[in-house]
Formats: C-alpha cells, sequence, structure tokens
C-alpha cells in the first residue's frame, strides 16, 4: 500500500514539471495582426510584416515670396503606406489628417507624396507649417513662409489725427506698423525728422515729457520696409500754454502831432484775446476811434495813435487771456528822448578815448549829461558834452573826447533832455585808455638817462678805488 501512494505522488510531480516546462514564452505567443491584440507591454519590437519604423527625411526650409507665388513644403519619409499618417498643420490649425482636409482655403492642397502646396499666397499666409507623422515614435518637421508685404500702419495712438496737452505735460505717441520685412519707424515734427538718438524716441513709441509751446504741431509716423512706398500717418499735437507776450521796444519815444506805434506780439493756446489798457492803475481801456487804431498782424497787435497829443503819452498795458491764464507788458509812450546808444569808442591822438553815441528825439536836444570814471574809483566825473542840431531829423549824434583821463579801465554813460524831459541813461559801457605815445617816449628817455648816470657813477668808483690804493702803496 504504501509503495503504491508512493508511486502516485511521483506520477504527479512529472505531470506537473512537464507542465511548466511546455508553457510558451509570452513574446513568442504574442504574434497577433494588430486587430484586436491586447498586448501592452513596453518591450521595443520590430514587426516581421511591417519593418522598422517611418522617419521623415525633409529638413525644414524657410521661404521668402511675393504676394501671388506659390510654395511647396516637402515631408517625404522613409515609407510611404498606410500603416501611418501625416498631419499638416499652420501654426495651430490643422490643415490636413492623412488625407482629409481639415482647412477650407482651397488653395491649400495635399500632392500624392505627401508634400503641402500653397498656391496664389498671400500675406496671411505667412507662418509655420508643421509635417507630422503618427508613428511608433512621433517625428515633426517645421517650414517657415515669409511673405513679403509693403509697410502698413495698422494702429497710431492717440487714435485722433488731433490732440491737445496741457504745459509741462507728458504725451506718448504710439505706432504700430506690419510687413515683411519688419519696417523701420522715424518720426517727423514738422517734416523735420527727429533723430534716433532723441532720448523721447523709443522705437515705435515718441515721448513728450515737460511739454512747452515748442513742442506743438505735426507729428508725422513713417513706416518703411523696401517694398513700395513708405506708409505714414499724422498727428497734431497742440499744447495748452498760458499767452506769451514780446515787445520790441518798451519805451516808445514820439512827438506831438507825429503818428506813434506801439506793439505787442503774443502767443498762446487757442489765440489769445488781446486788450489794451493806459495808465497802469486806472486801466482804462483803450478803443478805437478817429485817433486811435487797433490792429492785427498774425501775431502781432498794434495800437496806432494818429496825431499824437501831450495827454497820449502813459504806460499802455497789452493785456493777453486764454484758458489757461493771462500775461501782461507794458509799454510807455513818451516825448522825452530814447535811452542813448553807444555807437563807437575810438582813440585819437595820443591815445585819447572819443565816445559817440546816438540819441532818437522828437523834440530837439536841449542838453547832455555825460559821467565817466576810472573802474576802480567811486566817484563820477560829470559832463556836458555840446549840443549840435541833428541833419538826420530825429536821430542825434553827440561826440566827446576825454581829454583828462590817465591810463586805466574807464566806465562811461550819457543821458539826454529835450523839452519834456531826461531819458534814461544809456547802458554802461567799458574801455581802455592806453598810454598815449609821448609818455612811452619820454619814460623811454628817463630810462636810458638813468642808465647812463648809473655807468658814470660806477666809472667814478672804480677810478676812485685805483686811486688810494695806488696812494697807500
Amino acid at each position: 500500500m504504501k509503495s503504491y501512494s508512493t508511486w502516485l505522488l511521483c506520477l504527479v510531480a512529472f505531470i506537473l514539471l512537464n507542465q511548466v516546462s511546455c508553457r510558451p514564452n509570452v513574446e513568442d505567443y504574442y504574434q497577433g495582426d494588430g486587430e484586436g491584440d491586447d498586448y501592452t507591454g513596453d518591450e521595443d519590437y520590430e514587426d516581421e510584416d511591417l519593418g522598422p519604423p517611418p522617419e521623415i527625411t525633409s529638413k525644414p526650409i524657410t521661404l521668402t515670396l511675393d504676394e501671388g507665388d506659390m510654395a511647396i513644403f516637402p515631408c517625404n519619409t522613409t515609407r510611404n503606406d498606410d500603416t501611418f499618417s501625416r498631419v499638416w498643420r499652420k501654426d495651430l490649425s490643422g490643415l490636413y489628417v492623412g488625407s482629409v482636409r481639415q482647412t477650407n482655403n482651397d488653395r491649400i492642397k495635399l500632392h500624392e507624396n505627401g508634400s503641402l502646396e500653397v498656391e496664389n499666397i498671400q500675406r496671411s499666409d505667412s507662418g509655420a507649417y508643421s509635417c507630422m507623422i503618427s508613428a511608433q515614435k512621433p517625428q515633426e518637421v517645421i517650414h517657415m513662409l515669409h511673405v513679403n508685404s509693403p509697410a502698413k500702419i495698422v494702429s497710431i495712438s492717440p487714435n485722433d489725427s488731433f490732440v491737445t496737452i496741457k504745459q509741462t505735460g507728458t504725451l506718448t505717441l504710439i505706432c504700430i506698423a506690419e510687413g515683411f520685412p519688419t519696417p523701420s519707424i522715424k518720426w517727423f515734427r514738422n517734416d523735420h525728422v527727429l533723430e534716433d538718438q532723441d532720448p523721447s524716441i523709443h522705437g515705435a513709441r515718441y515721448t513728450i515729457d515737460n511739454a512747452s509751446m515748442e513742442d506743438a504741431g505735426f507729428y508725422k509716423c513713417t513706416a518703411t520696409n523696401g517694398q513700395q512706398v513708405p506708409d505714414e500717418k499724422t498727428i497734431e499735437v497742440e499744447v495748452r500754454y498760458p499767452p506769451e507776450i514780446k515787445i520790441a521796444k518798451a519805451i516808445v519815444p514820439t512827438g506831438e502831432g507825429y503818428e506813434s506805434e506801439l506793439m505787442c506780439t503774443v502767443t498762446g493756446h487757442k489765440k489769445p484775446e488781446v486788450k489794451w489798457y493806459k495808465d497802469g492803475d486806472a486801466r482804462k481801456p483803450v478803443v478805437s476811434s478817429q485817433r486811435i487804431k487797433l490792429e492785427r498782424n498774425g501775431n502781432d497787435h498794434i495800437l496806432k495813435v494818429l496825431k499824437t497829443q501831450k495827454e497820449d503819452f502813459g504806460d499802455y498795458i497789452c493785456e493777453a487771456k486764454n484758458t489757461e491764464g493771462s500775461r501782461e507788458a507794458i509799454i510807455r509812450l513818451t516825448g522825452h528822448p530814447s535811452q542813448p546808444v553807444i555807437e563807437s569808442i575810438k582813440e585819437e591822438g595820443n591815445k585819447i578815448p572819443v565816445l559817440t553815441y546816438k540819441v532818437e528825439s522828437y523834440a530837439p536836444i536841449e542838453e547832455y549829461e555825460l559821467l565817466y570814471k576810472r573802474q576802480e574809483k567811486d566817484e563820477w566825473v560829470v559832463v556836458k558834452p555840446t549840443v549840435t542840431s541833428s541833419p538826420e531829423g530825429r536821430i542825434f549824434t553827440v561826440k566827446h573826447t576825454l581829454t583828462d583821463t590817465v591810463p586805466g579801465v574807464y566806465v562811461a554813460q550819457l543821458k539826454a533832455k529835450n523839452n519834456y524831459g531826461w531819458s534814461e541813461f544809456s547802458s554802461v559801457s567799458t574801455f581802455p585808455r592806453e598810454h598815449d605815445d609821448d609818455l612811452i617816449e619820454t619814460e623811454q628817455l628817463a630810462s636810458a638817462n638813468s642808465a647812463a648816470i648809473e655807468q658814470r657813477i660806477s666809472a667814478a668808483l672804480v677810478i676812485s678805488s685805483l686811486l688810494v690804493a695806488h696812494f697807500y702803496c
């Protein structure tokens, strides 16, 4: 009984060992045809029927073409069968999956060899064209298409063609352009180019900082890339600032019976309103009449007084106002002589300075007063130059020679008087008084005589020394 049990156990063990040794390897067992196979192992393999996986052999290309041209992008592979699919895209948009069209653009076509054709290309066709194959190891080739196109300004800001900015304010102009090659941007103000080195320019941006009246004008942005003519757009910039007044003469000399003219030049935002007043504190408005004419020539505002009378003399106020503020300037209409003007400082014999002045006066000059001194002195010397008639009508010439001067640097000023009163002093003039020739000759002679005397004394001392030595010896 015992021997029978042992034999039975040995038989069972033999059967089990035989089953294990005869079980096929899982790799040998997986020989499916790709339909319904459930094997998901990660091991690499090569199908005996399909051969090695396909690879893309085309290299990336970049095309730069004109509108209307045709582009062909290759996607060649080591195999060309139905075991894999090509996927074509433009940027992120699908074009073809296998032979199935994904785009409505009928200018894009797929060739039998897998290449992609774009005919009659347009500016919008620019971009990246990618071909990818769906194989065991996905692969992709990306081609680039650039379409030459003229520069075109697509936006400029501010959007309005006219913009205003307050004085001291900031405004940034931005000009955006498209085209291929990439357009370059240039800025102009009133048809004068603004150089790229201008710190206000930052590429397509132009910044007006701390705006002043000089910043007002027409700003033009031009975009160019060598394709056809440049594109351009213009913005007018107006700077809002208070009026500014300039006067040519603060004191206008005149005379009774003459026509007098006062003028102020006014600039400012929106052509400021200008009014004239007389006599400062009283501020009497000046209105047009038979003798008073108010005129305008551009920015020049003119007050004319016909047949001037003595009561017309006084201070006139030119006042300008706009929305940003007001300014005023005072012009004095007077019968007094004008402020004398130095015409020349010359030297006559022995380096003596001669001063010449011009003075305008509608009434005869009655008196001159000339003040001069050495520059380092405190006290003025007062002289009364000779009054002469004027062959030039209202222009008087006064000439005076400073005979009592010594070498040094001098300053001088002059005023004039007529029957209405004194003029203002002229501006102070500075001039040198040189050594005269006679004085130089005298000094040279004195120096020569002194040298001769010194030589004689030296000789006498030598002789005396010799005599004394001889006597004692």
